[in-house]
């Protein structure tokens, strides 16, 4: 009879095959503890113990954390591109230094935070932290091709979301609400606004939530903010990052049941916390003279809000796509459902 495969097993074997300095180690010298079972990515602590620390390198780390990627996500995510992401942003110490790689995940420097919740997005101070830290990773120099890279992605989410089976009849049938023409017609269309912004292209994130953001409780970096989880990062209009961050502030993954989030566009942060976000941002360009932010303030939150829209749209067709390998915890077309119904609410809403 074959044995079910443990994610947690799995970590422990990769990292003592994979971790410098962990070679004299074996099983029982480690424990494990899953981190997070996300919506994309399976993620374990391994840590040494504290009888078997002798047996570690002086420069090796005592605990790391194991990624494992996420099933059905081979279609929405370069691998390649997103590995050679992360090591850079690793390298100049925007994000987790790359430990290791092996098929289906890879091993990353673990960090002792706190995974900031979407209501953390509405503090000022935080925001403030996060709004620079974003104008450090926009300013990056990625080794991955410069061009302009979401127009495409688009129209290659919407492609998948159109061909993609559905699992069993009733999610066909909720699938059947979504008329994919008229998504075609409007990704065109919104493509069309977001070039109309004349807004920079810069490295963006493309999944700045919460959850992929984390606040240091490392002795001397208490408070830092970092960045995790580049995997469908790219060259792109700047604002999607501030956008996508600002809409999905508005949604709340932290519920018990079925679908497994809450969108409340209410939520959306309010003018002071976005002021916060960008004071920080463009101070980390260098731009602190008084007038000058307060006049570049009003142009990036409506930059900002138009971008919002691209986020709704690109989130959306994900989950269409993601729904064809269905999850016990996430409803995946209800959560289309309500990112898609909020896109076309306010182009409604604002006349765009």
């Amino acid at each position: 009879m074959a044995t079910s495969f443990s994610f947690t097993a799995d970590a422990a074997e990769q990292a003592l095959l994979h971790v410098q300095g962990w070679q004299e180690l074996d099983a029982g010298d480690v424990s494990v503890e899953t981190v997070s079972g996300g919506l994309t990515n399976v993620l374990t602590k391994v840590e040494v113990s504290e009888a078997a620390r002798a047996k570690v390198g002086n420069d090796a780390p005592t605990a790391v954390l194991v990624r494992h990627f996420g099933k059905g996500t081979g279609e929405l995510v370069d691998r390649e591109r997103e590995g050679a992401i992360f090591a850079h942003f690793g390298s100049i110490g925007l994000s987790p230094a790359l430990l290791g790689t092996f098929k289906g995940g890879r091993i990353e420097a673990f960090f002792n935070a706190k995974t900031l919740a979407s209501i953390d997005c509405h503090d000022v101070d935080v925001a403030a932290k996060i709004g620079a830290h974003l104008a450090r990773v926009h300013a990056a120099d990625v080794p991955i091709p410069h061009e302009n890279g979401l127009p495409d992605n688009l129209f290659l989410w919407w492609k998948l979301a159109a061909r993609s089976i559905m699992p069993d009849v009733e999610a066909t049938r909720k699938a059947m609400q979504f008329d994919m023409p008229r998504l075609h017609t409007e990704v065109a269309s919104l493509i069309d606004l977001l070039a109309s912004l004349n807004a920079p292209v810069t490295f963006t994130h493309m999944d700045l939530l919460a959850a992929n953001i984390l606040q240091l409780r490392e002795p001397g970096r208490e408070g830092e903010v970092t960045f995790v989880d580049f995997e469908y990062g790219m060259y792109a209009w700047r604002g999607f990052d501030f956008g996508n961050h600002f809409a999905e502030a508005s949604i709340n993954y932290s519920v018990d049941g079925h679908p497994g989030f809450v969108l409340n566009p209410d939520n959306y942060p309010s003018e002071e916390t976005q002021t916060a976000f960008f004071t920080a941002y463009l101070a980390e360009t260098g731009v602190t003279d008084p007038a000058a932010v307060a006049a570049a303030i009003p142009d990036l939150m409506h930059e900002a809000r138009i971008c919002s829209l691209a986020s709704h749209m690109l989130w959306g067709l994900w989950a269409i796509v993601r729904a064809a390998n269905p999850s016990d915890e996430f409803g995946f077309l209800e959560f289309a459902a309500a990112r898609l119904g909020q896109y076309f609410a306010l182009r409604k809403k604002w006349g765009v």
